[in-house]
């Protein structure tokens, strides 16, 4: 392998992979270190790891997809890279807002007693 054959796998794995994993782990932090605005907010924390669990195996499963291996510019593998945990920070603030709950609640059916 020559060194620009080793650089490009380096940037491929710190750019497309590395940096996308930080950014949802940061964003989990931040968001619930925050105040809760769901009605469980005493589950909203846990919600919040769950959709994180599952998130960083789709996050590694669709960068390799996404990704491509060889691209002249670190941007596009920080780019390609960021699709997944935009979405995945998108949905804990969807849910951790309450935006959810304002949302789906009234489509319950409710109880006259």
């Amino acid at each position: 392998m020559t060194s620009k054959d080793t650089k490009s796998i380096r940037s491929w794995l710190f750019f497309g992979f590395a940096i996308p994993i930080l950014a949802e782990l940061l964003a989990a932090i931040l968001i619930v270190s925050t105040e809760s605005g769901a009605y469980a907010e005493g589950f909203a924390y846990i919600v919040v790891l769950i959709i994180l669990i599952i998130a960083i195996p789709i996050t590694l499963i669709g960068n390799t997809i996404l990704v491509p291996r060889h691209i002249a510019e670190n941007v596009s593998y920080l780019r390609r890279g960021m699709i997944f945990p935009a979405l995945f920070i998108g949905a804990i603030l969807i849910y951790h807002t309450g935006i959810w709950d304002k949302a789906i609640y009234p489509l319950f059916p409710r109880h006259v007693e």
